[in-house]
């Protein structure tokens, strides 16, 4: 009989995957444990192992498609098997609300309406190992979920699911500060990404609870035009097409020193400037994004396409009379350390 091959789930939160392409070709014999499939999640690219030795017969499956995690995308058997559209279904998860028999549902009176949780009954709260596991990494207490398993007497996982998906979304620092300190994550307006509860949104809901902060008292109002609404408007579009990243980690920097030392000495009376450590590392940045052009990179405005750059242009915070100012070098990774510099200063 034929084996079928389907996604394998791929983590609690993985929902779906997108087909990056077949790695066999249709009625081609495969080994067990053969990599058959590439599919990429919203975090990796994972390989599709075959779960059976013979003929791998494909499903309507192509590259770049969207399909569920758990579905059949082909049969393993004999070399005159075929795929049917009827085996094009997702594989039932493995049983997780089987009630254990002390648990098991009675007939008759004595048997206790599925709709009563553990707590109203009096009774203990079963929670199966699955749902243990979920809780543990989710940093929820399954104990405290309302039962729908063993006639409403045993958490399984899926009432984990059920809660983590009604749940406000949060970071994990954020959740576990919110667990701290007694606070309700679904009474949090969050701020990060896609309203993600963040670490200062819990920190703002715990201050605010303790002492509620009197309203601002505004003395004066300006419109938000000129140079500071074009910076306001661009920092803004930044967040959402770009991706904010800060790295700290340590370098010897003693050549680097020396060698900006030496062209202090060396070209700064005939440049008419000293080259500084800025308009070094701005060029050392440039030609980085000129070699490794995968990081010059942004989103489209409608947030679906990853939009390489074909020009290098560089900005520079400037602290100015007017406030923050960011001139922009125009293809910086062109330029050389003294034209770079002059470019700068001039726009300074």
């Amino acid at each position: 009989m034929a084996e079928e091959l389907f996604i394998p789930k791929m983590g609690q939160t993985v929902e779906e995957v997108k087909i990056i392409n077949w790695l066999v070709e249709d009625g081609v014999k495969v080994e067990m444990g053969a990599p058959v499939m590439e599919v990429e999640t919203d975090k990796a690219i994972f390989t599709v192992e075959a779960n059976a030795k013979g003929y791998l017969h494909k499903g309507p499956f192509e590259a770049d498609q969207v399909v569920p995690v758990l579905t059949v995308i082909g049969i393993i058997g004999k070399q005159d098997d075929a795929f049917t559209l009827s085996a094009a279904q997702t594989v039932p998860s493995a049983d997780d609300t089987t009630t254990t028999p002390q648990l098991a549902e009675k007939d008759g009176p004595e048997s206790k309406p599925a709709e009563l949780s553990a707590e109203q009954t009096g009774e203990r709260i079963f929670v199966s190992p699955r749902a243990r596991r979920v809780g543990r990494e989710e940093n929820v207490d399954p104990e405290q979920l309302t039962p729908t398993g063993g006639g409403g007497m045993r958490v399984v996982e899926q009432d984990v699911l059920d809660y983590l998906a009604d749940r406000q979304k949060a970071t994990p620092l954020a959740a576990r500060m919110a667990a701290a300190e007694g606070v309700d994550l679904n009474a949090i307006q969050g701020t990060g990404p896609k309203g993600t509860v963040v670490k200062a949104d819990v920190l703002k809901a715990v201050d605010g609870a303790a002492a509620p902060a009197p309203a601002a008292e505004v003395i004066n109002r300006a419109p938000l035009s000129g140079v500071r609404g074009v910076i306001f408007d661009r920092m803004g579009a930044s967040v959402h097409t770009t991706a904010r990243v800060t790295l700290v980690t340590e370098a010897d920097a003693t050549e680097f020193v020396a060698a900006r030392e030496a062209l202090k000495e060396s070209v700064g009376d005939s440049w008419g400037f000293t080259p500084g450590y800025n308009d070094l590392l701005a060029l050392i940045v440039s030609r980085a994004l000129r070699e490794f052009p995968y990081m010059n990179a942004r989103l489209s405005a409608d947030g679906k396409t990853i939009e390489w750059l074909g020009h290098v242009n560089l900005g520079m915070a400037v602290d100015t009379e007017r406030g923050l100012t960011v001139p922009v070098v125009p293809d910086a990774d062109l330029k050389g350390l003294r034209e770079f510099g002059a470019c700068f200063r001039e726009l300074v």
